[in-house]
């Protein structure tokens, strides 16, 4: 994680951060493939998206931000059962 907000004890807000809008997106896309399912024992080194999929199991922010040089995407995170999330484009209030 980047940048990390908490409200109390609570993960709020999981800020990634990139260079280049073209490298923000590609994150995204590789995160989104682990959305149904997140194998916390497979190897990541070299995997940035699956260590960014790992970390918001592990945590459970209630939102997750990513920026880059002129973008900004938000997205609020469910939680449908066990290992599993899903981004649901959202605004974060």
């Amino acid at each position: 994680m980047d940048l990390a907000l908490y409200r109390g004890a609570m993960l709020l807000v999981y800020v990634e951060v990139k260079q280049r809008a073209d490298q923000l997106h590609e994150l995204i896309k590789g995160i989104r493939r682990y959305e149904g399912y997140v194998d916390l024992g497979a190897p990541d080194r070299g995997n940035d998206s699956l260590r960014k999929a790992k970390s918001i199991v592990k945590y459970r922010p209630a939102y997750l931000s990513a920026v880059a040089l002129g973008v900004g995407l938000e997205y609020r995170v469910d939680y449908p059962a066990g290992r599993a999330f899903h981004l649901a484009e959202d605004l974060i209030l």
